[in-house]
């Protein structure tokens, strides 16, 4: 949004052009923005990340590299009967995904059929989800950053889920402690 805008082209080009950008989400108009700019973005290409960004696929590849993960399917749902059907071996208790969102706006808890209809219409417009066994966890995450000089751990965080405080959504992520 800012790279359109006449006076942020003015101020790089005032700097003497060209540098290095940052951003938390980008797509491919921001990269040929920036491109047009001298600006490059220090992160693999907007493509890679929305790719890698998608639920299945990154469960698919957790796969590939056998990397156990909540025993779960991936699918098309299109109704009640079907998500049954994919699901028998994980139990009745099921939490499904739609390949992008956040907080746990994607996210749904489904025992029954009248929770199936509360979210039906969101996942049945999906190609694939990803259906999990519902499980009891306590989340936790480990953050570091690869440098030329090695790598930097942080310490062990727990994450922090389904605060009323935090976030709207249930089972939504809301940072770690």
């Amino acid at each position: 949004y800012l790279l359109e805008h006449k006076e942020v082209a003015d101020y790089i080009a005032q700097r003497g052009g060209g540098g290095k950008v940052l951003f938390l989400m980008f797509d491919g108009e921001t990269e040929a923005l920036a491109e047009e700019l001298g600006l490059e973005v220090c992160f693999p290409p907007a493509k890679l990340r929305t790719y890698i960004d998608n639920k299945v696929t990154t469960t698919r590849i957790a796969n590939e590299a056998g990397v156990d993960s909540v025993p779960n399917v991936l699918a098309k749902i299109d109704s009640y009967e079907t998500l049954l059907d994919v699901s028998e071996a994980l139990g009745s208790d099921l939490v499904v995904q739609t390949p992008f969102g956040d907080s746990g706006h994607t996210t749904f808890f489904i025992s029954n059929e009248e929770e199936w209809e509360k979210y039906a219409e969101e996942i049945i417009a999906e190609p694939e989800v990803k259906v999990m066994k519902r499980i009891n966890c306590r989340g936790s995450a480990m953050e570091a950053c690869v440098t030329r000089n090695g790598t930097i751990v942080g310490p062990l965080m727990t994450e922090l889920v389904g605060f009323k405080e935090l976030t709207p959504y249930k089972g939504g992520w809301c940072g770690n402690e």
